[in-house]
Order: C-alpha cells, then sequence, then structure tokens
C-alpha cells in the first residue's frame, strides 16, 4: 500500500449521484468508495487506472433524496 485516501460521507454521495446521472449506474455507498477516492486525485498523478464500482442495494428512499438535493 502506497497511500490511504479518506473520504467524506458528502463526497461518496456526490460520486453516487453522477454515476446515476451521468453513467445511468446505480451503486450503493461501499461501492462508490474507490471511485470517490480516485476522483480525489488528481488525474496527472493518478494516470489511466480503473476503480471496481459494485452493488445496486440502495434504499430507494435515500436514492430518490440523493437525486433531488443536489449536495454541492
Amino acid at each position: 500500500i502506497d497511500e490511504i485516501i479518506l473520504v467524506d460521507d458528502a463526497d461518496v454521495l456526490r460520486t453516487m449521484r453522477e454515476m446515476v446521472l451521468r453513467n445511468k449506474i446505480v451503486v450503493e455507498p461501499s461501492g462508490a468508495l474507490a471511485l470517490t477516492g480516485a476522483l480525489q486525485v488528481d488525474a496527472s498523478i493518478r494516470g489511466v487506472s480503473a476503480c471496481i464500482v459494485t452493488g445496486g442495494s440502495v434504499d430507494p428512499i435515500m436514492l430518490a433524496n440523493m437525486l433531488i438535493n443536489d449536495p454541492n
């Protein structure tokens, strides 16, 4: 392990929201952690990379609230 990146809950929700709106993929919070962390690192530093994004077990009410309430 070279580095550990801490992510904020709000950032995870932002990533989940972007996945739904841009990619039409529903992902649960734990499945969005790797992508959230990767997005915090400048592209010139992280280079070409891949993240495994998993899970669609999201509470429907949480999903609806997340889409309605823009966390930005």
